[in-house]
């Protein structure tokens, strides 16, 4: 049995769940998580993540046809968290940034590249199961052992002068008629 795998649904999912996971790390040393130094750029980010989640693995999203607005969330997703890298918010002007934001842009850049495979329709297929041995089939599982071919030394005769080389006539000693 074979199962329909898409590619951009599980690296949407990824990144989702690592944009996710980043808010939850350190996000600027020493100021603290994405929790902690964002005001509403958290929540957004984290909203993106479930929405995500819940377009691609929902019990109401039809099977072939993949939410028109996941790419949308996903270019958010990679604007916000680039512009808080580039220009951080006040309260975490002059640190470095730390794990929690790299997170964040990988989990964002993820995010992106499996929206669009999702929407380039881009899909592998995976068997899950082990394969089938040969069915068996009465017409071909019946039949009789062959017979075993003939030796090669030929089939032994029970006339013996049949078997010996004839000899050459010599045609003066052949009887003449008439």
């Amino acid at each position: 049995m074979r199962q329909r795998v898409d590619a951009g649904t599980i690296l949407a999912a990824i990144g989702a769940v690592l944009l996710l996971v980043s808010l939850f790390v350190q996000w600027f040393e020493p100021v603290g998580t994405g929790w902690q130094v964002f005001e509403v750029v958290d929540v957004l980010l984290a909203g993106i993540a479930v929405a995500t989640v819940v377009a691609l693995f929902g019990r109401d999203r039809p099977a072939d046809d993949p939410p028109w607005w996941v790419p949308l969330l996903a270019v958010v997703a990679v604007v916000v968290v680039g512009v808080q890298l580039i220009d951080p918010p006040p309260a975490a002007r002059e640190t470095d940034r730390a794990t929690g934001a790299w997170l964040a842009l990988a989990g964002a850049l993820l995010l992106a590249a499996g929206a669009l495979l999702r929407h380039s329709r881009i899909s592998i297929s995976v068997d899950v199961h082990q394969r089938e041995t040969r069915r068996r089939v009465p017409a071909v599982d019946r039949r009789e052992e062959p017979a075993p071919p003939p030796s090669p030394s030929g089939p032994v005769r029970s006339d013996p002068q049949r078997t010996q080389p004839l000899e050459k006539i010599d045609p003066d000693d052949r009887p003449r008629e008439g």
